[in-house]
């Protein structure tokens, strides 16, 4: 669903039984779990921007119902990181490349997701903050 701008997110990565639930699009980690997860019953469609708010709301319910404070669970990693250099280079860095219909969605959503970034930022002031640099090491790494 990537060429139509949007992400399949696990709704199972804030499971009550398995609260460090992460990654479940990785075949390493999916492994790990009930393949019921992986089923149309705990997926959902959304944008770039809904994906975030959902990694948001994951991680504050991980932190107010087990404290999990240091889990990291690809929203400081990855979507932060990748979404603030979309929007400083107005799109530039994904012409022509596979996520660029992902870009095109949420293009216009520049103020949402800066408000979304100083909210997370300022509940969670010790989160850790990754340059687009070393975004690129962890897709890297995550593969």
């Amino acid at each position: 669903m990537k060429s139509d701008g949007l992400f399949i997110h696990h709704i199972a990565e804030f499971h009550s039984d398995y609260p460090t639930i992460c990654s479940l699009s990785s075949t390493n980690e999916a492994l790990k779990y009930p393949f019921e997860f992986q089923t149309p019953k705990w997926l959902c469609y959304c944008n770039y921007i809904e994906h975030v708010i959902l990694h948001y709301l994951i991680h504050r319910l991980r932190v107010s119902n087990y404290g999990l404070i240091d889990l990291d669970d690809g929203i400081c990693r990855f979507q932060f990181p990748e979404l603030k250099m979309w929007y400083i280079t107005k799109g530039n860095i994904v012409k022509g490349k596979w996520n660029e219909p992902i870009y095109n969605v949420v293009k216009n959503d520049e103020k949402t997701f800066i408000e979304l970034y100083n909210m997370f930022y300022k509940e969670f002031p010790n989160a850790p903050k990754y340059s687009y640099n070393e975004f690129i090491v962890n897709q890297k790494h995550s593969k």
